[in-house]
């Protein structure tokens, strides 16, 4: 009888121990679920296979974010993408590449290269002019926010930068700007000279007027700078309590002797002056006694 209880006592501790067999659900067989893990597996792999190539949603959003990052191919090629600079003080923004900035970069590129006519930089000038240019966008930014001490850090970051190569102008070299040849092959690739020759006055200021004033012609007629002149006039004698002029002297009418305005009046020029009720400027021969 004891043995016989042991057994018992045995055979229910087992029972306990065993643990009750959850039941499948019923639904997908195993077969299935695997086919259908396969079909996922697949479908996640073919889309990111097809975003290693050009497809036509990752190009569309590549090009709608070049847009949105300002300035132009050459520009961003040049300068740069994303933060300039990311200030360690929470009060000072941060400064971003956009259309300003670049357009700020590419002016301090120019007044630093512009002093360096006729001679030749070498890769390694030209890349301590592009740090230095962005150096220099830093300073003004820093300064527009009062933090004048890391502005001045930086402007002795930028000397040494300019004493390590020489390009200070107390190192520039009496040789260098006696190379005749450099000078007359820069002036001919920037259109002023022909075959060693300067052009005459005509070609030179047809030159200029092509090639390096930046806007050729204004989008309005001769008539908006004569209101504007005359709007001039009448504030400076506003000043001096003198009468307001009706009629704009002949001495002060600009002439368009270039070709930079347009030749007629535009229709948004008419539909402005219909609006501020007012008329095309009379232009008169003035007398030398009238105030």
């Amino acid at each position: 009888m004891v043995l016989d209880g042991r057994r018992q006592i045995c055979r229910g501790w087992k029972e306990k121990r065993k643990k009750p067999r959850k039941k499948r659900k019923k639904g997908l067989t195993r077969a299935e679920r695997f086919a259908n893990i396969s079909e996922r597996c697949a479908a996640g792999k073919q889309k990111a296979l097809s975003h290693r190539g050009d497809p036509a949603g990752s190009k569309k959003n590549f090009e709608k974010k070049k847009q949105n990052q300002g300035g132009t191919d050459e520009q961003r090629e040049m300068w740069g993408t994303g933060i300039l600079y990311k200030p360690q003080d929470a009060r000072i923004p941060m400064l971003m590449m956009t259309t300003e900035v670049y357009d700020d970069l590419d002016r301090v590129y120019d007044n630093r290269t512009s002093s360096f006519k006729g001679q030749d930089l070498t890769p390694q000038q030209q890349s301590v002019i592009i740090r230095i240019c962005k150096k220099e966008i830093i300073a003004d930014h820093l300064t527009r926010y009062g933090a004048t001490k890391q502005a001045a850090e930086i402007e002795k970051s930028i000397s040494s930068l300019l004493g390590d190569e020489n390009m200070r102008p107390k190192d520039k070299k009496p040789v260098e700007e006696l190379r005749l040849d450099a000078l007359v092959l820069a002036l001919e690739e920037a259109g002023l000279m022909e075959n060693g020759d300067l052009l005459t006055y005509d070609e030179l200021i047809k030159v200029l007027q092509d090639e390096f004033v930046k806007s050729k012609k204004y989008n309005y007629s001769l008539d908006v700078a004569d209101q504007v002149i005359l709007d001039i006039i009448n504030s400076m004698r506003y000043n001096a309590d003198l009468p307001y002029i009706q009629d704009l002297p002949e001495e002060f009418a600009p002439v368009d002797e270039y070709g930079e305005f347009e030749p007629e009046e535009t229709e948004r020029e008419k539909e402005n002056k219909r609006f501020l009720g007012i008329t095309k400027v009379n232009i008169i021969k003035s007398d030398k006694g009238e105030n």
